[in-house]
């Protein structure tokens, strides 16, 4: 099958020039979620029913999605809309897309990332 969905990285690689110390406290909340811009042709109207690897923060920038879940839940996204999509394992999802074409940014949250946000109190 071929794929109309394109996606590419908004984050040129450069080279690092800070610290080391800099560098160890930021690595591990840069490592722990990734971000990708995804264009969605115009006229892909349903994707059949699918799981994702990873949990992902879908932001629409245009257009709109209507998700619905193996357990029938409907979520309608519009244009400046976002969703947490977490079914990683099971039956998965159905994805309804408008017609026109649709930008998305797509931020996955990988496992681990909820204990490295935790702040713990100060005493």
């Amino acid at each position: 099958m071929v794929s109309l969905i394109s996606t590419r990285s908004i984050f040129p690689r450069r080279r690092d020039r800070s610290s080391p110390t800099q560098r160890r406290s930021s690595y591990r909340r840069i490592t722990r979620s990734r971000i990708r811009f995804t264009r969605i042709p115009a006229g892909v109207r349903q994707v059949g029913w699918h799981t994702l690897p990873e949990r992902v923060l879908t932001v629409r920038l245009d257009g709109s999605v209507e998700y619905e879940t193996s357990d029938g839940e409907v979520r309608y996204v519009p244009a400046g809309g976002f969703v947490l999509v977490e079914d990683t394992h099971g039956k998965g999802h159905l994805s309804r897309h408008s017609q026109e074409a649709q930008s998305v940014l797509w931020i996955t949250l990988l496992s681990g990332l909820d204990d490295t946000l935790r702040v713990e109190p100060r005493l």
